[in-house]
């Protein structure tokens, strides 16, 4: 059974949008799909690989990966409000999930993982339901479970 990823982003502003579609393209073939509406781009992936696109460096002729992150970084338009969120869901039958965000702007890149979210979530809950951080660790160990297959 393969490991399916399907991922998305958001519409954000980029600085040139020819410019952007022609790095990305060239560094990465097409692996990615380029939706651009009313002056916004919206990127597309599905396959093995997600965000994490490897293609063969022609020098050395080994896999290397491309990095997406940085290319949307250097053309994402910088002002207020306009935030790429490269997200994406991956599985393999049952016995394997992932799941997570990468935020991007011009001057950060924040990555986001779905369980360690939801990890943090569960222990400010727990916490608050049970009073103290001690009681709570049990309640934690069962998110924990969720996501090991």
């Amino acid at each position: 059974m393969n490991y399916i990823i399907n991922a998305r982003s958001n519409s954000f502003k980029v600085k040139d949008i020819e410019s952007f579609k022609d790095e990305l393209i060239r560094e990465t073939g097409n692996e990615i799909e380029i939706d651009v509406t009313d002056n916004k781009v919206t990127l597309f992936v599905n396959g093995e690989s997600g965000w994490c696109i490897e293609v063969i460096d022609a020098e050395t002729d080994n896999l290397v990966e491309v990095n997406v992150e940085g290319i949307i970084q250097r053309h994402i338009v910088d002002e207020p409000g306009n935030v790429a969120i490269l997200s994406s869901v991956g599985y393999e039958g049952l016995r394997h999930l992932s799941a997570g965000a990468t935020i991007i702007t011009a001057k950060s890149i924040r990555l986001m993982d779905f369980f360690t979210m939801v990890e943090r979530q569960a222990r400010e809950i727990a916490i608050a339901e049970a009073g103290s951080e001690i009681e709570a660790d049990d309640l934690i160990e069962k998110t924990r479970d969720l996501f090991v297959f």
